[in-house]
């Protein structure tokens, strides 16, 4: 950050005008600028005694300068967060105690460094890990998506009314209905085969087979779920199984 210079020239009386500068020399045309718009009118001042004398600020000045210039906390900006940030360096800190030995900005003397970390955190947009290790804030993860909410409609105390399913009556819907499926598809492949052609695979006619269904789904279903096989050899080794339980 600049350092101020505290620009005195002589007049009557001393009048002082803290100026922001990078030297000496600048603050000593700041001075005289000033005084050329009008802060001092030689006329009206007859007894001006010669040339601006500039000396560095004193750190109280310093200190209210950069607070005026800086503190309109609304509309700071992360490049002058940032020049504070590099003015705090030049204040000492108790290493012990972590408490500030000179007074910065709105804080006293012996505040707590972490106090001062929380303003900067609060103002610069990145934050003080950005300030402290060039860290960008990381996104928060997104929310995982609600589960869905299923309904159905139920007769209680003789009205109709929509109640939610608990995640166990989905699941056991899910089933059911997985079930039903799977016994829809090994109905569809034996309404394919021909009594001739169920007694020349299987050995056995079709109304042998067809009251096996659901257990032979249940095959099926078990042997897609544990080894990925596909349907035809499923529902095939399925059938078989089927009858030699039951002795057919």
């Amino acid at each position: 950050m600049k350092k101020p210079y505290l620009a005195e020239y002589t007049v009557t009386y001393r009048n002082t005008c803290l100026v922001f500068a990078d030297d000496e020399k600048s603050a000593h045309e700041w001075a005289l600028e000033i005084w050329g718009n009008g802060s001092f009118d030689p006329e009206l001042n007859g007894d001006f005694e010669g040339d601006a004398e500039v000396s560095p600020a004193y750190e109280k000045a310093c200190l209210d300068y950069q607070y005026d210039a800086f503190m309109d906390e609304d509309h700071l900006t992360d490049s002058e967060v940032e020049e504070l940030w590099s003015a705090l360096d030049d204040v000492p800190m108790n290493p012990e105690t972590e408490r500030m030995e000179k007074p910065f900005l709105i804080f006293p003397a012996h505040t707590e460094r972490e106090e001062i970390w929380k303003w900067f955190d609060k103002h610069h947009s990145k934050g003080i890990a950005y300030l402290l290790y060039g860290v960008e804030p990381q996104p928060a993860p997104p929310a995982p998506p609600a589960p869905p909410k299923f309904s159905v409609e139920r007769t209680i105390d003789g009205r109709h009314v929509l109640v939610e399913l608990t995640p166990e009556e989905i699941t056991r819907a899910y089933f059911a209905q997985q079930e039903q499926f799977d016994r829809l598809d090994v109905s569809d492949y034996l309404n394919e085969l021909s009594d001739y052609d169920c007694i020349s695979q299987y050995r056995a006619r079709r109304e042998e087979i067809i009251p096996l269904i659901p257990e032979i789904a249940q095959h099926v279903r078990k042997m897609k779920n544990s080894s990925g096989v596909d349907f035809p050899n499923a529902v095939n080794h399925a059938i078989w199984e089927a009858l030699r339980n039951h002795g057919k």
